[in-house]
């Protein structure tokens, strides 16, 4: 006898300043074993679809849908991790994906842009070290609209969520950046944007 339980994941990237899904016309999914947990399955979707291990990267469960009976999650991974050559990820604003992944792209999309607004969850999107440039792309990609630069820099700099690492990037034609690291690459609950 089956569960007839499956579960499905919505993993984001960010590549080239865009906010990329994977997946070619649906979300990765599978059947959750007899005996099997969920927390095992997943995993099991994430490595499928990055080659790498889930609990590494931020994940949290999304939602219920009936018709199968599934089990909805999404995660995140910085694109320069994902060693599973041959996958599909393809920017969220031109990727067709069928009912019901559609809406659950839709819906994951959307909780994503509301966790960025009180968490500290970017972190997963980026390298340990980065510029403030950057960061403000990861944001600017997943709310798909263009922030103030300066005010952003202030807002993220109060939030004592960073760490100056005290150097320069180098090999840019620009001023040289600051580089930065989160403090804690753990979730953490701060009030991003008022």
């Amino acid at each position: 006898m089956q569960n007839n339980i499956r579960v499905k994941l919505a993993v984001f990237s960010i590549l080239e300043g865009k906010l990329v899904i994977h997946g070619d016309n649906h979300l990765p999914v599978t059947d959750l074993k007899k005996r099997e947990s969920l927390d095992s399955c997943v995993s099991e979707l994430f490595d499928n679809a990055t080659g790498n291990t889930l609990s590494d990267f931020y994940s949290e469960q999304l939602y219920t849908v009936d018709h199968p009976f599934s089990v909805v999650y999404f995660a995140l991974i910085p694109h320069f991790q994902i060693l599973n050559k041959v996958a599909v990820f393809k920017p969220i604003n031109s990727h067709k994906f069928g009912h019901p992944d559609a809406e659950i792209v839709s819906y994951a999309l959307q909780r994503l842009q509301w966790k960025i607004e009180y968490t500290n969850v970017v972190y997963s999107l980026l390298p340990d070290e980065f510029t403030l440039s950057e960061l403000q792309t990861v944001y600017e990609a997943i709310l798909n609209k263009k922030l103030d630069k300066r005010n952003f820099r202030k807002k993220m700099l109060s939030l004592g969520l960073l760490t100056s690492s005290g150097r320069k990037k180098k090999g840019v034609k620009a001023r040289p950046a600051e580089i930065y690291t989160f403090k804690s690459r753990n979730p953490q609950i701060v009030k991003i944007f008022s």
